[in-house]
């Protein structure tokens, strides 16, 4: 027990710590809902009481809608749109910390020279088997964590839609609501595959920086002028200048939570495998040359 929780006693203190973070929000919500709910009985209550006598033609309006139609139990999407969008919008800002601070061990696994001490035991492709296990070993970790959030969100509402339909309340479509298990199933693998473009970032940088805090920062550079790339030069100058189109919002990499609803699931996720091919061709491109990678590791300190 002790040897498990010295190896990944980081990643556990993360998980409660988004944990906690996820709980907490969803209460806030929850809590904030059944006070809009006491709300509307009050006035519902009241209205029975008082719309005979009123003479207000739009309060007897408004009491007539409320005895008429029901209000429907609150539902899945309106609660995850509102954790994504509100309480908990800072998960999209932190998710590529979530990813890569768990894999900080293959930084000193360089910087540490152990390839030249393993040259003369195993051979370079054992080496990078060994080195890419303990680089993706938590590669599900922002998958566990949507998990957790689609988790609160289920055991606090129902799966009907008919209060995001009614109320507008969800940002995503009807068609894509109205399918909730390949919205979750969708939802998670667009983690998983966000997770895996994240980690090859961290890599790519990783090849040539061995320091932790500089390959961190540097990753941090990379993401977001892939992201201003994006936004700018895909989005604005030739999605929305030439082509008069919004393809470009296609292309953010910063909101893996939020699984976009401008565009079909299969477009979104075929851009997210997209990026983890193409980030995964560099990777191996700067990991193949066994001669180049031992000298850059002699150079550490």
């Amino acid at each position: 027990m002790k040897t498990f929780l010295k190896k990944h006693g980081f990643v556990l203190i993360l998980f409660f710590i988004l944990t906690w973070a996820i709980y907490n929000g969803s209460q806030i919500f929850v809590k904030q809902m059944d006070r809009n709910e006491k709300k509307t009985a009050q006035i519902l209550a009241d209205c029975k009481k008082n719309m005979s006598e009123s003479e207000d033609l739009n309060y007897k309006k408004m009491c007539e809608n409320l005895i008429n139609n029901n209000l429907p139990d609150l539902d899945f999407f309106t609660m995850l749109t509102n954790l994504v969008v509100f309480e908990l919008r800072y998960l999209n800002f932190i998710a590529l910390f979530i990813v890569v601070l768990p894999s900080m061990k293959v930084a000193k696994l360089l910087k540490s020279k152990y390839i030249l001490h393993s040259a003369t035991r195993e051979s370079y492709c054992s080496f990078l088997i060994t080195f890419f296990k303990k680089a993706y070993q938590y590669v599900f970790i922002l998958p566990c964590v949507g998990g957790i959030l689609l988790f609160f969100c289920a055991i606090h509402t129902t799966f009907d839609p008919t209060y995001a339909l009614q109320y507008q309340s969800s940002i995503w479509e009807a068609s894509r609501i109205l399918h909730p298990v390949f919205f979750i199933l969708g939802y998670l693998l667009n983690l998983f595959l966000y997770s895996i473009f994240y980690l090859n970032l961290f890599l790519i940088v990783l090849r040539k920086k061995h320091n932790l805090i500089v390959a961190l920062l540097l990753t941090v550079l990379l993401f977001l002028g892939i992201e201003l790339f994006f936004e700018v030069g895909l989005n604005t100058f030739i999605g929305q200048m030439l082509f008069k189109s919004e393809i470009g919002y296609l292309f953010n990499i910063m909101s893996p939570f939020t699984f976009s609803n401008q565009f079909h699931v299969s477009a979104l996720l075929s851009f997210s495998l997209f990026m983890v091919l193409l980030s995964s061709y560099f990777v191996y491109k700067m990991y193949h040359h066994r001669e180049k990678f031992i000298m850059d590791c002699e150079k550490n300190n």
